[in-house]
Parts: C-alpha cells; structure tokens; sequence
C-alpha cells in the first residue's frame, strides 16, 4: 500500500481517460508520462511495445474494475506507479465480467518485479 500511496502523492495519477481499449490507453498514458517527467522520452516507444506484447500474451484486466499491466525494461531508471481512472468503464475481458475502470501501470528496470509483486497478490487472493 505503500507504494500506491506514493504515486498518489507524487502525483502520479491520470484522471478520466477518455478510451476504449487498453492499446488507446497504454499509448495515452506512456504519452502523458513522458510529459509529467515520470518516464525518459527515450524509452517510451518501447514500454509501449512491452505493455502492448504483455497484453497479447496474458491479459492484465484482472477483475473487479481493475488491469494491472507491467513492465520492466533497461532505461526506466525508477520504480513508478502510474494510477490511471479511466472516464467509463471498458470491458477488457476480465475473468469475473466486470468492465475496467481502474488501471494500475507498473514500470521499472529489469530485476524490480518482485518490489511490485503485492500489488499482484490482490489477484490471487480476490479474483476468482
């Protein structure tokens, strides 16, 4: 929770974004990153390219409300949580049926997976 809490007070934080699908929403939210100096420009295409394959892989809309799409790339200097509320609710295939509202984007260098992995563990523990 901790680090949740973080991105909040850091700012880190997309309000009503106005989509329709998670590509519309991974490209506008990397966008809005490297605007806010959250996320080197310089990397920005490829973080999409990952969060875009992670999504054709396994889908990250986990269920109630919520998709969590990840990813851990060489020039992500940082551990960022970007909280995105998206402006209405888009079914992204979730397990459970329920459209997506809430999207959690989580980005760091290679080897920082595991300092996310609780905000992973909501899935386990409350999706069915």
């Amino acid at each position: 929770m901790k680090r949740l809490r973080d991105a909040f007070e850091q700012g880190h934080v997309l309000l009503d974004l106005d989509v329709s699908d998670m590509a519309t929403a991974i490209r506008e939210t990397v966008d809005h990153m490297v605007e806010q100096g959250t996320l080197p420009r310089q990397v920005a295409e490829d973080v999409v390219s990952a969060l875009l394959k992670r999504e054709q892989e396994s889908p990250t809309a986990l269920g109630h409300a919520m998709a969590i799409p990840h990813a851990y790339l060489d020039g992500i200097p940082q551990q960022v949580v970007q909280f995105v509320r998206l402006a209405r609710p888009v079914n992204l295939g979730a397990p459970d049926g329920v459209s997506t509202q809430f999207v959690f984007f989580l980005l760091g260098p290679p080897g920082f997976c595991g300092t996310h992995r609780h905000l992973g563990e909501y899935r386990s523990s409350h999706v069915e």
